[in-house]
């Protein structure tokens, strides 16, 4: 018999006229649209109103933080730059890896998603049309519903673990702070713990939309936030929080004892409360195995300065989508082959990329984690920063990586029962085996995607992605896809147990799973949606 969250359907809960707008629109239009109807997110359309993308105030915030950093390493000063921003196009701007979903989806794989994505929003399609949103009033009212007879309280569900600020923190600072540890809300505090206030990426935009010229950073987060915060009790029922939430258009809750800072309640604690809650799931343990005992033992290493000609090569030798770059036996960057890719397609002198040392496009922004932290956390920090690999790092030992194949092996070591429908994606991009690899690499570009399922037909036959749009490069333009494409696919029931599809997974060296049902393709897994069940499993 099916609980609540597998019974009901995301279209009983979207909205259904979702507000969007379209690519070539600029963010000034998307940020007043938002401003105007109390939203977040704005879905990005073409004119046949197919998804390309989304537009939020943290993109706003984070495109601000990269400004003001160039301004402060070209003139040695912290400044808060008037946002310009404003006047771009969207499409330079917008978030294009986003979790869609659709309207035949059970809510409780829906919450699934909006727990990866961290968005708090989901558009939901149909054969690549927007067709609805899922958005956080949505999730809250069906709370309400689902809450109703419950004797939860805000304290059985509430974070304690607080991220604060002092009232006399530059602007910079915070929006740094909320970037860094992924939060869309603030809490100021005085120098006794009280709550002072509240500071949402909407406070900063609307601060940066005020700015007419650059100057000295003395904005401080006292002089934007949000001072007369609406909060809670610990001992307030669950039922009644989701419901203030609603009905004040609210996006958090600090919760209070005589001012006192307790913790706070967000859109995520109700997710992950009503998925503890759920009689169908899975009964799982904390995955304790340390990283070390996964991490990759054979990681191909450059050298900064060797050439991506060199990397090209190790690429090839090792098979591999990733190399850690090492200097005086420590870890400053990785390259890829997306990164290589990127290099290629922003310049026509290919003799020349080959030439240039790795340091020029690597990325230097590691994820990296202590080898004796649990394989659970290393999930976590894959899922949270969107990255294939994180460096594993021990004492007198030289740095690993951990990415696809550890994961895989983890979930299966893990005998994890879940289905492979519970973490699927369902929206699915694909590509004719019988077009050319041009066409397949200008989708990739141009869509942001990880991968392309190649079908002949109405059958799946390989995938198209980084490495293959890589080695294309060599190929004439017009040759087709089915000669590029890597065949390496695995087709597999969407009633599989996760840890039997990793255990196919990596014995065959597979990177991506399609999913069906009766022998129609549903859906498309990748170790990142394993790493998201891993991700989950932590406390």
């Amino acid at each position: 018999m099916k609980s609540l969250l597998d019974h009901v359907l995301i279209n009983e809960l979207m909205t259904r006229t979702p507000i969007s707008i379209e690519s070539q629109q600029s963010m000034h239009l998307a940020d007043a649209r938002m401003s105007a109807r109390g939203l977040q997110h704005l879905p990005v359309v073409d004119q046949d109103n197919t998804l390309l993308g989304l537009v939020s105030h943290r993109d706003i915030v984070a495109e601000g933080l990269s400004r003001n950093r160039r301004h402060a390493r070209a003139t040695g000063k912290s400044a808060v730059l008037r946002d310009t921003s404003l006047e771009r196009p969207l499409e330079s701007l917008m978030t294009r890896d986003v979790v869609a979903l659709t309207s035949d989806m059970s809510v409780r794989v829906g919450i699934a998603h909006l727990l990866r994505s961290r968005h708090g929003f989901a558009p939901v399609l149909e054969d690549m049309t927007l067709v609805g949103v899922l958005t956080e009033d949505d999730i809250l009212r069906f709370c309400v519903r689902y809450f109703r007879s419950s004797p939860f309280e805000v304290a059985d569900i509430m974070s304690r673990e607080l991220i604060t600020a002092k009232g006399d923190t530059t602007l910079a600072a915070a929006a740094q702070l909320m970037q860094r540890e992924d939060i869309h809300h603030l809490l100021v505090s005085n120098h006794d713990g009280r709550l002072a206030g509240v500071v949402s990426h909407r406070d900063i935009v609307m601060m940066q939309r005020s700015v007419s010229e650059a100057g000295e950073d003395t904005w401080r987060i006292e002089q934007i936030a949000t001072t007369n915060a609406w909060t809670t009790t610990s001992n307030t029922t669950v039922r009644e929080a989701a419901q203030t939430l609603i009905d004040n258009h609210f996006g958090c809750l600090p919760v209070v004892e005589a001012r006192h800072l307790l913790g706070i309640i967000t859109l995520s604690d109700f997710l992950k409360a009503m998925l503890a809650d759920d009689d169908k799931r899975t009964p799982t343990e904390v995955f304790i195995a340390p990283c070390a005992a996964y991490a990759s033992q054979t990681v191909c290493r450059v050298a900064p300065e060797q050439s991506i000609a060199r990397a090209l090569q190790c690429f090839s030798q090792f098979t591999t989508s990733t190399l850690l770059v090492v200097e005086q036996d420590r870890a400053v960057g990785v390259l890829s082959h997306k990164d290589v890719l990127a290099a290629m397609h922003a310049s026509e002198d290919t003799e020349a990329i080959l030439a240039s040392p790795v340091s020029q496009f690597m990325s230097r922004e590691l994820v990296r984690i202590d080898g004796n932290r649990n394989v659970g956390e290393a999930a976590a920090m894959l899922t949270q920063h969107r990255v294939h690999q994180v460096v594993v790092e021990r004492e007198n030992a030289e740095p690993s990586l951990l990415g696809t194949s550890e994961i895989f092996q983890a979930v299966r070591d893990k005998r994890l029962q879940t289905p492979l429908r519970e973490i699927m994606s369902c929206v699915i991009f694909s590509i004719d085996a019988n077009e050319a690899v041009k066409s397949a690499r200008r989708y990739l570009r141009q869509a942001a995607l990880s991968g392309l399922v190649v079908h002949d037909g109405s059958l799946p036959v390989g995938v198209f992605g980084p490495p293959e749009a890589l080695a294309s490069l060599a190929l004439p333009e017009e040759r087709l896809v089915e000669v590029a494409m890597c065949s390496k696919i695995l087709c597999l029931a969407s009633t599989m147990p996760v840890w039997r599809v990793a255990q196919q997974a990596e014995a065959l060296g597979a990177r991506h799973i399609i999913v069906q049902d009766g022998g129609e393709t549903v859906g498309l897994a990748t170790a990142t949606d394993f790493a998201g069940l891993l991700a989950a499993l932590e406390p």
